[in-house]
């Protein structure tokens, strides 16, 4: 008991530093800055550092209640230094904070002429990247229904296991990518689209989104359609109404936690879910491994090199029966654990600092263009550039760094709807829109949308 106590003191004083530090740090940014350094926050929280917290005060009881049926538990120490490990995204978004502030200039205000509409822009684009997403993901879109009405038939977890290895296995990278990031993104653009004719993109995004729920039940997969409606919502309050907890969002997660619930049914062999449980899972999902990854590091030093791949390695020492059987599972950690794994504290350190750079980098473009209270409402590129963004923030703490860029998860693919629209945008409009040259090409373009709109 007194072990307890002083968990939750270090617990206590630690969290305390962190509200500290980051409130200090968050005056340090504006605007779209501000809001990238909030969701950082808020997406590594509520995915990792909370359910690390946990396992820290709880110990062995924070496994008890995750699993149905408890692997091995790992060692207090093990659980401590997880603890500290998790800090390191922490003292990077601080690093960053610190780092000299960028002052950036007001756009001026382009001369509006007589142009394409953005409708029509916009519906090019949904349907070109609808048309080239079906000729990549159409020869397995019948095996991935037949996969999605046969869900609710699968008992137990080692069954879903399998059933999903086999259906990954038939896929393509670009499909995966096109499944993750290039259809949620042009979903959530159609979503907020603001203008002319809005009830015919709102049916391209049902169209849309109705492929992606298909495209995930039919790979035994819940959990990312859960991570889309969170970056549809946060992309939502960054770019709209600038509100979370509105009865459509709050709709939305509630359907949702629903679907997800009835998912954990699987995975407990039938055992009693209730709310409670189900959001304690959604937070352990990912952390629950991050004890066991250390484990196997200090127990296996140099038996796991850069040419294995982690994740099914950690699945197979947390599941030795699964293993034995030769099922696939994969048990993911974050981009910096990763590179903690193979490199050590500090260049996870650096790895993790140069990679929030970017995000950082990239809200300076839509600083001065995003803000409802000054444009109205959001257009097209504008909405799917910010999900892109948010994406990427979220998948460095469900992968590796390399992974973040070149696999399925990769920043690329949800672009794939800006790049189109912002290429289409330059080949019907006129040379001479604007009045001077803009500073960039992103910059041009969002202020020609944003501008249009305002004139009609």
């Amino acid at each position: 008991m007194a072990e307890f106590w002083i968990r939750l003191l270090i617990l206590l004083s630690v969290g305390t530093g962190l509200a500290v530090t980051l409130r200090l740090a968050d005056r340090r940014f504006q605007q779209a800055q501000k809001l990238v350094f909030r969701f950082t926050i808020f997406s590594y929280s509520l995915t990792y550092f909370l359910g690390i917290c946990m396992i820290f005060l709880l110990e062995n009881t924070a496994f008890s209640l995750y699993f149905s049926k408890v692997v091995f538990f790992t060692r207090g120490s093990v659980n401590f230094r997880i603890f500290f490990l998790s800090l390191i995204p922490f003292v990077c978004l601080l690093a960053v904070a610190w780092l000299p502030r960028i002052r950036l200039r007001r756009a001026g205000t382009p001369k509006a002429r007589r142009q394409w509409s953005s409708f029509a822009v916009t519906f090019l684009t949904a349907g070109m990247t609808l048309f080239t997403c079906a000729g990549f993901v159409g020869g397995d879109f019948p095996m991935l229904l037949g996969n999605t009405l046969s869900f609710g038939n699968i008992s137990g977890i080692g069954a879903l296991y399998q059933l999903r290895f086999q259906a990954t296995s038939q896929l393509h990278t670009i499909e995966a990518g096109i499944m993750y990031g290039t259809l949620p993104a042009l979903m959530t653009g159609l979503l907020l689209y603001e203008g002319r004719y809005v009830p015919i993109m709102r049916v391209f995004a049902a169209v849309t989104g109705l492929a992606v729920v298909i495209m995930n039940l039919g790979l035994f997969q819940v959990a990312p359609l859960m991570t889309i409606v969170l970056l549809y919502v946060m992309t939502r309050a960054l770019i709209s109404d600038w509100s979370v907890f509105n009865w459509r969002n709050v709709a939305i997660g509630s359907a949702f936690l629903t679907v997800y619930s009835a998912y954990s049914l699987i995975k407990s062999s039938g055992g009693g879910i209730s709310f409670f449980s189900t959001l304690f899972d959604i937070m352990m999902r990912m952390p629950v491994a991050g004890p066991y990854l250390v484990q196997m590091k200090l127990e296996n030093p140099g038996t796991v090199n850069s040419a294995t791949y982690l994740p099914q390695a950690l699945g197979y020492y947390m599941f030795p029966e699964i293993a034995a059987s030769n099922s696939h599972i994969s048990m993911p950690q974050p981009s910096f654990m990763v590179s903690w794994f193979y490199d050590g504290t500090m260049m996870s350190a650096v790895l993790m600092f140069l990679a929030l750079l970017l995000p950082f980098w990239f809200a300076r473009f839509l600083m001065s263009s995003i803000s409802a209270r000054n444009v109205g409402q959001p257009t097209f590129p504008q909405t799917t550039l910010v999900y892109s963004l948010f994406h990427y923030i979220y998948y460095l703490f469900q992968t590796s760094h390399f992974e973040t860029f070149v696999s399925s998860y990769s920043v690329i693919f949800p672009l794939m709807p800006a790049a189109v629209y912002l290429a289409l945008s330059l080949l019907l409009k006129p040379r001479k829109a604007f009045r001077g040259r803009p500073r960039s090409l992103l910059q041009g373009t969002l202020i020609h949308e944003t501008t249009a709109h305002q004139v009609r």
